[in-house]
C-alpha cells in the first residue's frame, strides 16, 4: 500500500519524491473522500500490510474507525499490525495476502465458515483469543 500520508515511510520513491505539501494534501482529500463515502456501507473493512511499520495505513484505520460505521480490521501479513490501530474493535489476522487467504477471509466474513485459531505471538494490546459472535 502507498502512503497516503505525508511521513514517505513506505511506497518506494513515489513517496520520497512527492512533496510533503502535495502527500498531505492527498492524505486530506483521501479522508474526506473516506468519510464522507463510509454513510453507503453497513459495514467498512480494511486490510492492512505492515501498519505496525507504515504509521499511513494506521491512520487510514483510525479515519475509517472515526466514522462510526462498524469496522472489521484484517492484518493480512503479521498480527502485530493489530497493535497499531488499538481503536478498532473487530480484528482479524489471515497471514497472507495470496488468494487463498483472502478468499477464506471473505468467506468468513461472509458465514460461510467459522474464524478460528488463536494468535502464535503476544501482541502487546491485543487478546490472544478472541469470542467470535456472528448473527446467524
Amino acid at each position: 500500500m502507498t502512503p497516503l500520508a505525508g511521513d514517505g515511510s513506505a511506497g518506494g520513491d513515489y513517496a520520497r519524491s512527492e512533496p510533503a505539501v502535495a502527500r498531505h494534501a492527498r492524505w486530506r482529500a483521501v479522508t474526506a473522500a473516506l468519510q464522507a463515502g463510509s454513510a453507503d456501507y453497513d459495514v467498512l473493512v480494511v486490510g492492512t500490510i505492515a501498519a505496525s511499520l507504515d504509521p499511513a495505513q494506521a491512520r487510514l484505520v483510525e479515519t475509517l474507525a472515526a466514522t462510526g460505521r462498524p469496522l472489521v480490521t484484517a492484518a493480512l501479513r503479521t498480527p502485530y499490525d493489530l497493535a497499531a490501530y488499538p481503536s478498532a474493535a473487530v480484528n482479524v489476522a489471515t497471514y497472507g495476502l495470496l488468494p487463498p487467504s483472502l478468499e477464506a477471509l471473505a468467506a468468513a466474513l461472509f458465514g460461510r465458515i467459522r474464524f478460528g485459531g488463536r494468535l502464535p505471538v503476544a501482541v502487546p494490546g491485543v487478546a490472544a483469543a478472541a469470542t467470535v459472535r456472528a448473527p446467524r
